[in-house]
């Protein structure tokens, strides 16, 4: 009897060393399995004020993801035999972040795999099916148009064109932190009294701020390259009437006060009240004050004070470059605008030379 209960023991024993062993081979194969998991970033603008998605994507927003299986794991420049579309127009979501998806999607199998990831957000005429649609079908007379109405929530966002490209991306349990890059321009816009106008006239909730005789539609070439080799042309025409206005977001916070660079001291800032912020994104183009060809010029800028008085200025031709940041800073008067301004990049907020217009 002896004898028979220890051989049960010994087989219950051999029995669960063997579960053992297929429990652990199961953890192996799990961890071959792993989950593709993403966040996203935005270069930080180093200055005492951040505006509209300066550091981070807006919540809410959603980015479209394809991933083509990297072959030549010594090489990230190297594409030949790749894995194309691997995931196609994967839709995820900003989450103070963190981007996540109805769908969860998994590195290719062998333990060594590498992918490549491309990544945007936009305002696009293409419509994306996750699962579906490649990466080839997407780029074709791909166009993003910009907002006009700025000023309404999640207007300006939308016309935000961000794109990221990560090359021979190693498996990981951690989530990979998408940089992205800004392919539209920026234009920011700081109101400062002048003569006959007071701090408080410009404070006014019912103040207008817009930019004008801009283009509305750029066509995109995206490169897999790298995002600062992708090309964008702006196209369309300039209306008569409308003057293809964009209605700027202004700051609603009438009580702060922020520094911002002095244009009339380089090196040192000046504080202004926030509720004189406006920005805007427009689509990056050549400006010519000329281009109607009457020779009278061509407004860029047009204030609305809440008087429904109209300002605007009319600066030199100008050359608006994607991923830049213009900060203007316009004096308001009595009689009119005068405008100075600075070019900086986008990406990191480092100032250029003060630009006279």
């Amino acid at each position: 009897m002896k004898f028979i209960y220890r051989y049960i023991l010994l087989i219950i024993a051999i029995a669960l060393c063997s579960c053992s062993r297929n429990e652990a081979h199961e953890a192996v194969v799990d961890d071959v399995d792993v989950p593709i998991s993403l966040s996203c970033s935005l270069q930080p603008v180093t200055r005492a004020y951040t505006a509209t998605q300066g550091v981070q994507i807006a919540d809410g927003r959603t980015i479209s993801v394809w991933c083509d299986e990297h072959a030549d794991k010594t090489d990230a420049t190297n594409h030949a035999g790749d894995a194309v579309d691997y995931v196609k127009g994967w839709q995820l979501t900003v989450n103070s972040g963190a981007l996540s998806g109805t769908n969860t999607y998994y590195y290719p199998k062998p333990l060594d795999s590498r992918i490549d990831i491309y990544a945007l957000h936009g305002n696009f005429n293409n419509t994306i099916t996750e699962g579906t649609t490649t990466w080839d079908a997407f780029n074709t007379a791909l166009t993003h148009t910009v907002e006009t109405d700025q000023s309404a929530t999640g207007n300006l966002e939308k016309s935000d064109l961000l794109y990221s490209v990560n090359h021979n991306v190693a498996k990981s349990k951690n989530a990979q932190t998408l940089t992205f890059k800004h392919l539209m321009s920026k234009i920011e816009i700081y109101l400062l009294s002048g003569s006959g106008i007071s701090q408080a006239d410009l404070q006014d909730a019912d103040v207008k701020v817009e930019i004008l005789n801009t283009m509305l539609t750029a066509g995109i070439t995206l490169s897999k390259t790298a995002a600062t080799s992708s090309t964008v042309t702006a196209s369309g025409t300039i209306d008569a009437t409308t003057l293809n206005a964009i209605n700027a977001r202004k700051q609603t916070d009438n009580t702060a006060t922020v520094d911002i660079p002095d244009p009339s001291n380089p090196g040192n800032t000046m504080p202004v009240n926030a509720y004189t912020f406006a920005e805007a994104i427009i689509v990056p183009q050549k400006f010519d004050t000329n281009r109607d060809g009457t020779g009278t010029g061509m407004e860029l800028i047009r204030i609305t004070m809440a008087d429904n008085s109209v300002r605007n200025t009319s600066p030199a031709t100008f050359d608006f470059q994607p991923g830049k940041r213009y900060v203007f800073y316009v004096t308001v008067n009595i009689g009119g605008l005068e405008i100075t301004g600075q070019i900086t990049n986008w990406a990191d907020g480092t100032t250029s030379d003060v630009v006279a217009m």
